[in-house]
């Protein structure tokens, strides 16, 4: 198949009102997120087949071979027969040794070598996520490192940017049939990588395009009752909400509120929320087909990325949302691990595709390495043994979904499990092994009202 890469990226302007910024915060503060979209999505540009494969979460410090490795060489066979292929970039690579910036000061940082870049434009991937909790691994002149070796690829980047309103844009792909717009974000990121706007004489700064999330824990009433004789507070309706003291930092909030069933709910940032919903509309009213992707680690049971529960309850608003704006199809990374599949609309909803490639180099910093005392409790760090991570088992497993549409309209959903094989490669999973990952997939999609069918090791979806 023929197609040409010619990536036009979009820095268009997102503004913010000081009037909305007050309402939303009047919003936020009663727990209520005031304008959930209830657009009817505009109508499709496309015509004739048009086929996007998504792929899950790309940690990996090495790119694969595709010349040599036949594993590698049949994932690039799914990845370019399809007329777009997008991925969530979560790892950061650059050149270490021509690499301006500071070393890096947070935990568990990530780094790899700067070919990933021309090894995903070998391997079919077109665009990609740059919005995740390891985006300022290396501060922003790791970010934008990285994002220089994409552009020199010919890879389409989204959810970056030098400003707020840049990394909110949507970017755009031309392919041979059809101009792709891809819209990113994360809901998981570290302290300092949200960008920003200039405002009030405060200079712009570089990073991801985020969305500020609060979770809440829901609890009987009788629980409630003790917290707030706990914490010395009248019994009252509405939040309890409790400030935790923390040495050298800002206070952590925590809030609580009584419901039915003891669990967590999260409220979305009202400015954020509409900010990109507002660009999934720029995007789709700029492209044929429109693509909305999240880095999201929040679970239902607020466990974070260790757990394979369901996806988090503001997720499904937000990506109905998405798709009431526009987005032809929405993408759920950062997890790790499956969730399940939804169509919305005739639009599929994918909550969790997993890892599609893991192996990334994981770089101690200089407190981690001397992080080691008398008693040995810490162990020593500069020994494998002592940091070496075990991944869960659901992070063994992902899949490759292709979404076929025929003049605009759902045709069908090809699913093809991935499996982990030693040394840290992925590979497309062995008969047996793609069935019993199809199961669970059907599992957790159940809930959504999607019918799976298993054909052979490919599972089917279709409208």
């Amino acid at each position: 198949m023929l197609r040409f890469r010619r990536a036009i990226q979009s820095l268009g302007n997102l503004p913010c009102s000081r009037m909305l910024g007050a309402i939303a915060l009047t919003a936020i503060s009663t727990g209520v997120l005031a304008n959930t979209t209830k657009d009817t999505a505009p109508p499709t540009k496309m015509h004739g087949s048009f086929t996007v494969s998504s792929v899950g979460d790309l940690i990996n410090a090495e790119p694969l071979d595709v010349e040599h490795d036949a594993d590698a060489r049949r994932l690039a066979q799914i990845l370019r027969s399809s007329d777009v292929a997008i991925g969530n970039q979560e790892s950061t690579f650059f050149d270490i040794a021509t690499f301006p910036g500071p070393g890096p000061g947070s935990p568990y940082i990530l780094l790899g070598r700067p070919t990933l870049a021309k090894g995903l434009n070998a391997l079919g991937i077109d665009m990609v996520s740059t919005a995740s909790n390891h985006s300022n691994d290396w501060g922003v002149e790791g970010l934008i490192a990285m994002t220089r070796l994409l552009d020199a690829a010919g890879v389409v980047h989204a959810g970056n940017g030098m400003t707020l309103s840049e990394a909110r844009a949507p970017r755009f792909l031309q392919s041979s049939k059809g101009r792709v717009a891809l819209i990113a974000a994360a809901s998981t990121y570290k302290q300092g990588a949200k960008a920003q706007d200039a405002i009030d004489g405060v200079p712009a700064r570089p990073g991801i395009s985020g969305l500020r999330v609060r979770p809440i824990d829901i609890v009987s009433v009788d629980t409630m009752r003790h917290l707030r004789a706990a914490w010395g507070q009248k019994q009252g309706q509405g939040d309890l909400i409790v400030s935790l003291d923390t040495p050298f930092a800002q206070p952590i909030e925590k809030r609580y509120r009584v419901g039915p069933h003891p669990r967590v709910i999260y409220d979305m940032n009202v400015v954020d929320h509409d900010a990109i919903i507002d660009a999934i509309r720029a995007g789709k009213r700029d492209a044929d087909v429109a693509v909305f992707t999240i880095h999201a680690h929040e679970n239902a049971d607020n466990m974070d990325d260790l757990a394979s529960g369901p996806p988090a309850d503001f997720l499904v608003r937000l990506f109905h949302d998405a798709v009431n704006a526009g987005a032809d199809l929405v993408m759920g990374g950062g997890p790790h691990s499956m969730r399940g599949i939804e169509i919305y609309r005739g639009k599929p909803i994918f909550y969790g595709l997993g890892v599609f490639l893991f192996g990334g180099n994981v770089v101690l910093t200089q407190e981690q390495q001397t992080e080691r005392y008398e008693d040995g409790a810490q162990g020593d760090s500069r020994n494998p043994k002592d940091r070496a991570f075990k991944a869960p088992e659901s992070w063994s497993e992902g899949f490759i979904a292709t979404t076929h549409f025929e003049d605009g309209k759902l045709r069908e959903v090809r699913l093809q499990p991935l499996d982990r094989k030693a040394g840290n490669g992925t590979r497309l999973a062995t008969p047996i092994r793609a069935r019993e990952i199809l199961a669970r997939l059907q599992d957790l999609s159940r809930p959504f009202g999607t019918v799976i069918a298993i054909n052979g090791a490919t599972g089917v979806i279709r409208p």
